[in-house]
């Protein structure tokens, strides 16, 4: 016997009362998309890292070498997973005190590149950018990427916190990354958590992106400059008010980015806020980073960020919190017999990560419930709906204003043990309705087949 949910999908139920009504209006747009983001680990430097912890010197970060027992068939199908499932094109790469353990010299116009450390960062490129940059080309599309910089920035010798040091770091590493590698990321953000155990304050993140933003410009490099990548989204309009007072700060500005920690997942009239900096600046917001809440938590809150900060960009954190294998385990050379099998949270993420693609553009879709909530791009012209049933019971959505023909579905719900399931493609009509039943708990995607 058929599940109730099952049955709804296929019309074969009544649904009591009403469908809820949501309204499709592809003229009025919003923000155009940029990418899904994760920061690439694990890398090779975990063993250097917590060796550098214990005594943070040049001569311990010297000393301990590269991890080279990493699983390497293992990673490489977590980055073709990471591609083709979930849709990856964005990525972080840090940098920290590390990089620079003492002032190569006392001119901050003068740089000594022997003076400097990038074993680390060549790490991440080598074993993850570089194979994730070659996958989404093969894709035809472009991979995003920002530094943060952090790496326990708590340790930071104090000139590094200069503006004009901080600044000369950034443009030598920029220079690293683009003579060795051909790389040139797309932002610098100067602090990440700013104040979060971690050096920063709204005063020194302005100082330090005037500075770092002016001195990536006269280098010549497209890079721009991003943050204030705070620890929760709350923060984000204080941080924009001290830099919008500090002249340079914003000359080479070019998006907004915050976190979801310390209750600002909930935090609606604080993404609101950022909507509003980002519209008043002209420039873009992303979500940079958010590991808590799980399934349809999370798809609850991506569609607040979409809709209420109107991101470009959306980040889970770590690649390895998409598949459902333990850290420690992408770290034992035994595991490189095993798949990457996606975690259930990735499969809700996946509902908007594999049909929102870089280029799509936001439009207005109205209407909803307390239960029932949506949003809508479009694709090459072609609309995708995501809608998210957050109720314990099906639910019947009634939606008009889509564009004549052909729609792929597809639904993810925990409660109907269903990942990424592919359901019979409805045909819309000149009238532009259909009625979509949404399985309980559940992330469905529709989505019009390109002419």
């Amino acid at each position: 016997m058929r599940s109730l949910a099952a049955a709804a999908l296929l019309g074969a139920v009544a649904h009591a009362g009403d469908p809820v009504a949501l309204h499709l209006d592809t003229k009025t747009t919003f923000q155009t998309w940029e990418g899904w983001s994760c920061l690439p680990n694990p890398a090779g430097f975990e063993k250097a890292f917590v060796a550098w912890l214990r005594n943070p010197t040049a001569e311990t970060y010297d000393r301990v070498g590269m991890s080279r027992t990493l699983p390497a068939k293992l990673i490489a199908r977590m980055h073709d997973a990471l591609v083709s499932e979930i849709g990856i094109t964005r990525m972080r790469i840090e940098v920290g005190p590390q990089v620079e353990p003492s002032n190569d010299n006392d001119d901050p116009r003068r740089t000594d590149a022997k003076a400097y450390r990038f074993l680390w960062q060549d790490d991440q490129i080598e074993r993850h950018v570089l194979p994730m940059k070659r996958r989404i080309e093969a894709r035809g599309e472009t991979m995003t990427l920002y530094v943060s910089y952090d790496l326990r920035s708590k340790l930071s010798p104090p000139f590094l916190l200069e503006p004009e040091e901080h600044a000369k770091m950034a443009v030598a590493f920029l220079a690293h990354a683009k003579d060795r590698y051909s790389i040139e990321p797309d932002y610098w953000s100067v602090l990440n958590e700013p104040g979060n155990d971690r050096p920063g304050s709204p005063a020194l993140c302005a100082r330090l992106t005037a500075a770092t933003g002016r001195r990536i410009a006269e280098a010549g490099f497209k890079t721009r400059m991003s943050g204030p990548e705070c620890v929760t989204v709350a923060q984000a309009a204080r941080y924009m008010r001290e830099m919008e007072g500090v002249p340079g700060a914003l000359d080479r500005f070019a998006q907004i980015t915050y976190h979801l920690y310390h209750g600002g997942a909930e935090d609606v009239a604080a993404r609101n806020a950022v909507r509003d900096w980002a519209r008043k600046l002209e420039v873009t917001a992303a979500q940079t980073e958010w590991m808590e809440a799980k399934d349809l938590d999370v798809a609850r809150h991506i569609h607040l960020c979409l809709t209420e900060a109107d991101v470009v960009a959306w980040d889970r954190f770590g690649a390895d919190l998409f598949f459902g294998l333990r850290y420690v385990e992408w770290l034992d050379p035994a595991s490189d017999t095993k798949e990457p099998v996606l975690s259930s949270t990735a499969w809700h993420i996946r509902q908007f990560s594999r049909f929102i693609r870089p280029g799509a553009v936001r439009v207005a879709l109205t209407g909803g419930s307390d239960s029932v909530k949506g949003v809508a791009f479009l694709r090459s012209g072609a609309p995708v709906l995501v809608l998210l049933n957050t109720s314990d019971a099906v639910e019947s959505s009634a939606i008009d204003g889509l564009p004549q023909g052909e729609y792929r579905r597809s639904f993810t719900s925990t409660s109907e043990r269903a990942h990424g399931k592919d359901l019979p493609e409805i045909a819309v009509g000149k009238s532009g309705k259909q009625r979509v039943e949404l399985p309980p708990r559940s992330v469905t995607t529709l989505a019009r087949k390109v002419d």
